[in-house]
């Protein structure tokens, strides 16, 4: 009976060990990998570990991957500019779904991108911007966004804290953002507003569009009106 005592009680503690190994490792990993957004199936996460701050440029550099199903989708490199909210790929890979295989994509150069207002990036960069103490990209209002338009199928809100504006080219970007009746919420969409020649670009799920003209009763004279309202705000 001791015999068989002490080799349950060995197994127990060997058993013990093991759990509380997985339960640390499990822990590690969630300290490591942020989880930062979601777009349908797809999880994303930032590698907090490997996250640099650049304090001579004020630029961030982070890892980000992609989960989908339970699987790796993707993983990338990005560098993030905070005075201009924006961002740029360095390296790229994505997982193969049979065999996990990890292949790496070549580009020469990959394009600036604008960084969307409740975006994952935004979500990395804040949490990276804590960790080194310094302020985030915006305000991070609570009441960010605000109402600016309305038509039968849609209710339009901008992102208050997210405007750029540039006067040397005459332009205001506003973030905004389009909820269906149905309750389904739109990834933002970003207009950019010409003062002078009276023009609005857009770029988002929409598609991309330039030197759109404004018609009345439209989400881009809505975005074109309050672009004019803070360009001249004194």
């Amino acid at each position: 009976m001791d015999k068989l005592f002490n080799k349950k009680g060995i197994y127990g503690i060997v058993l013990f060990l093991v759990l509380m190994t997985s339960t640390v490792f499990a822990s590690d990993m969630d300290s490591r990998w942020v989880y930062v957004g979601k777009d349908n199936r797809d999880m994303m996460y930032y590698d907090r570990q490997t996250a640099q701050y650049d304090p001579d440029t004020h630029t961030i550099t982070i890892w980000e991957k992609v989960i989908s199903d339970g699987k790796p989708l993707c993983i990338g490199e990005y560098h993030i500019f905070l005075d201009r909210r924006e961002y740029q790929g360095i390296k790229h890979a994505i997982y193969d779904e049979n065999t996990g295989e990890r292949k790496i994509i070549k580009q020469s150069q990959y394009p600036m991108e604008k960084i969307a207002p409740d975006s994952d990036i935004e979500k990395a960069a804040d949490d990276v911007c804590d960790q080194y103490g310094i302020s985030h990209m915006s305000s991070n209002a609570e009441d960010r966004w605000n109402w600016i338009y309305s038509s039968a199928t849609q209710t339009c809100m901008y992102a208050k804290d997210f405007i750029t504006i540039d006067r040397g080219n005459k332009t205001v970007e506003i973030w905004v953002r389009a909820t269906n009746l149905n309750g389904f919420t739109f990834r933002p969409v970003l207009y950019t507003c010409h003062i002078d020649d009276q023009t609005v670009d857009y770029a988002g799920y929409k598609g991309i569009a330039k030197g759109l003209d404004i018609f009345p009763e439209t989400i881009e004279e809505a975005a074109w009106n309050k672009a004019k309202e803070l360009y001249f705000k004194k």
